[in-house]
Order: structure tokens, then sequence, then C-alpha cells
């Protein structure tokens, strides 16, 4: 069987119908572990949080039972479970009258053990949660195959609205001041007129991927300090900026573009100072 038969009997959840899942699966591993590059890995990453989101197209149905479904499946993995109910606020414009509508959406929610790796599944919504601490890209990943393989077993998704990928970052340097270009290739411009010490400040820019497709909010900001310690916030929201049919867009294969480029944009944003902070592991 070859590579692109393998990725396309994965990507339309034809797995369960192969006669040889287990060959199907160990080929797989092999191809995915060729194309997924290892990443850079820190002794001691400031990644605070990642997560991977999904939004569903509204024609994808989904009911009350999804869930529960989900749960039955991954529950050897993340066996711990609540609900909880997230308020989003919809400013809609009628006529001459502006209007606040309140949606609340509730949302079910497993966990592993030690509640470090989260799934939350809302309607036509899943999203994977990674606490700190961070292993590593590969191992995260697999958390996320997890669930949305599972996902896809059990509903038929027609279209994806949006993707996103994001991962916070909580940088300590010791010192109450600290000279920013010596660790950050990313920062705000203080010329030679103004003060050179700065107290707080917050920088956002939004780079293009993929043809306009995608777009990577990143942004530095500088956070509550600790005692004699200067603390900043990275944050790197890598997102489908059109949505997409599930025939345009391998599931998979996004996010594994998407971590790509916001590694390559993590390690532009910072200097080879923090590098020596975070502590690589040569491997």
């Amino acid at each position: 069987m070859d590579t692109e038969k393998l990725l396309e009997l994965l990507n339309e959840n034809r797995v369960a119908k192969s006669k040889n899942s287990f060959e199907f699966y160990f080929q797989y591993d092999i191809i995915k572990k060729r194309r997924l590059r290892l990443s850079k890995v820190y002794s001691e990453p400031p990644i605070v949080e990642a997560i991977c989101e999904f939004r569903f197209s509204i024609d994808t149905e989904w009911d009350l039972t999804v869930p529960g479904l989900v749960y039955d499946r991954i529950k050897k993995h993340f066996p711990k479970k609540s609900q909880h109910q997230i308020q989003n606020v919809e400013i809609k414009q009628e006529e001459e009258e502006v209007k606040q509508i309140v949606n609340v959406d509730t949302r079910s929610a497993f966990s592993t053990n030690d509640k470090k790796v989260l799934v939350q599944l809302g309607k036509r919504l899943l999203a994977i949660n990674q606490l700190k601490p961070y292993k590593s890209w590969e191992k995260f990943n697999a958390k996320i195959d997890i669930a949305l393989e599972t996902l896809l077993s059990v509903v038929e998704i027609k279209g994806v609205q949006r993707i996103g990928l994001r991962y916070t970052n909580r940088i300590d340097i010791p010192g109450e001041y600290v000279k920013l270009e010596d660790y950050f290739n990313f920062r705000p411009s203080i010329e030679e007129a103004l003060p050179k010490e700065v107290l707080s400040f917050k920088l956002s820019s939004h780079f293009p991927f993929a043809d306009e497709r995608d777009v990577c909010m990143v942004q530095l900001f500088s956070a509550p300090p600790g005692k004699k310690i200067s603390s900043f916030i990275l944050d790197f929201d890598y997102y489908l900026k059109v949505p997409q049919s599930t025939e345009s867009i391998s599931l998979f294969d996004w996010k594994i573009e998407a971590h790509s480029q916001i590694e390559k944009l993590f390690e532009g944003c910072i200097s080879d100072k923090l590098r020596e902070i975070f502590k690589e592991v040569k491997r």
C-alpha cells in the first residue's frame, strides 16, 4: 500500500473498513514519522499551554450523543470527565439597532489523570489542550491524533470553519530591567529620543502563510514580574483564515504544517541567550 493511499484512507476515516488494520497503522506510523520531522526540544521550555482547535462547518450533523460516543472510545487515554459552560457574546446589527446576544455553549471535557491534557467537545468543536509541562510536539501531536481520529469515526465532517494551533510561552529572565535586544529578535523599536526603560508594552503582528489561506498572529507583551525577574508572554496563534471543505484540506497535514511554521517563527523571535535559558536537548 503506497503512502498517498494510506493517508487518503486515514483522512477519509476508512481505517475501520480496511481488512489489514494492523498493517495499516504500522505502515502509517512509519510514514508519519518520516513526514513529522523531529522538532527542537528544550529541557526547560517556556510553553505554559498549547491548544489545537477544530471548528466544523454548520452542515456537519452534530447531536447530544457525540460526546458520549467519543468518550467511550478515548476513556483509556482520557478517563476523567466533566462539563462546563462557555459564554459567547455576538453583536448583531438589525436596522438601526445594535443587539448583543449571549450564547451559552455546553462543553464536555475529558482529561488525563494528571489533568495536564484536556479534550473538549462543544457543538461542532473539538479542542485539545496541553498544559505545562510540555514534553514535545511528537507527544502532543499523538494526543491530537487520538481525539481527532476518534471524532472522525463518530461524525461525518462536511467542512472546516476554522482550525487553530496556539502556543503561549511565559519567559522569565533574571533582572528587573533587561535589554530586549539581548533576548528577542521580535520586539518593539525604541528610538533614541525615547526613554530606554519600558515598564510595559504589547507588540502584535500578523504573518500570512500558504498563499494567505493561513495566518499566524504573533504577540509579545510584558507580564507581571516576579522578584528580581522580568517576565514576558510570547504567543503564537496560527489559524485557518478561509473555511475549507474536507476534500480540499487534510486536517492531519494542516496541523503538522502549522506547527512547523510556529516553530520557525519561535526560533526567529528569540536569541541565543534565551536558548541558553531554555536548555536545548541535542538528539
